[in-house]
């Protein structure tokens, strides 16, 4: 809608006041304007597919209207990006726990391997029987009594805490829906991605609002492997 007055004044669609447009961090545009309006004449309004008054790019999102005495007071929210804004990356931590058996140290300090066992550690075979078998054993418990450090038990301790919850987003706005979330596999994230010795990063998906008025916004995410990196024969080799 490019005017602000349509008809006679007994019949036409006032614009009263256009507010302020508000940008955000994503580069998203938006605004809200104020119209006056006949009682009843909802043909008048603005409506999907109406532009800003002032800011084109800005499409019709949403109204609400009051039906106050006299004329009715509409206020129409629009939203819309205005060129292409840079996308922006976030990276967050979060920690979780794994097995103890998959820390990168258990076989020099925690729990050894079946043929030379540290601190109390059981291995066992297909069957559930104790063995020294480095190609049969697998790690099945710690002893209540540590026989490498009467101080130090590893009773019960079955998992630790390790960053494995560390995700790198990017997200960024247009004026259509991504459709395309491609595959999760091993990658390298766009943009500026830290790393870290030992471990890569998993691409995980995409996810897009739809058009709300005139934009839409995307997020894409990638996840950091464990210490020894995400498992290329599950999900392809990296790039």
């Amino acid at each position: 809608m490019a005017e602000g007055r349509h008809g006679t004044q007994a019949n036409s669609l006032i614009l009263k006041h256009s507010g302020n447009i508000v940008q955000d961090i994503y580069g998203e545009e938006s605004g809200r304007c104020q119209f006056s309006c006949p009682p009843g004449q909802w043909d008048l309004m603005p409506g999907a597919g109406y532009a800003h008054p002032y800011a084109s790019h800005l499409l019709f999102e949403r109204r609400e209207v009051k039906l106050t005495p006299g004329f009715w007071k509409v206020f129409a929210d629009y939203r819309g990006v205005l060129g292409d804004p840079p996308p922006r990356y976030e990276l967050s931590f979060g920690s979780g726990t794994e097995p103890i058996e998959t820390h990168p140290d258990f076989i020099t300090q925690i729990g050894g391997k079946p043929s030379a066992p540290k601190n109390g550690a059981v291995f066992v075979d297909a069957q559930g029987k104790i063995t020294s078998d480095d190609s049969l054993g697998v790690f099945d418990r710690f002893l209540v009594s540590n026989p490498d450090d009467e101080l130090l038990s590893f009773a019960g301790l079955e998992s630790y805490v390790d960053m494995n919850s560390i995700m790198w987003t990017k997200t960024w706005v247009t004026n259509a829906m991504e459709t395309t979330g491609g595959k999760v596999e091993i990658d390298t994230p766009d943009g500026d991605a830290p790393s870290f010795d030992g471990r890569n990063y998993l691409y995980i998906g995409l996810s897009s609002s739809g058009v709300r008025g005139g934009s839409a916004r995307h997020r894409k995410s990638w996840r950091l492997s464990g210490p020894n990196g995400w498992n290329p024969k599950v999900y392809g080799n990296p790039s």
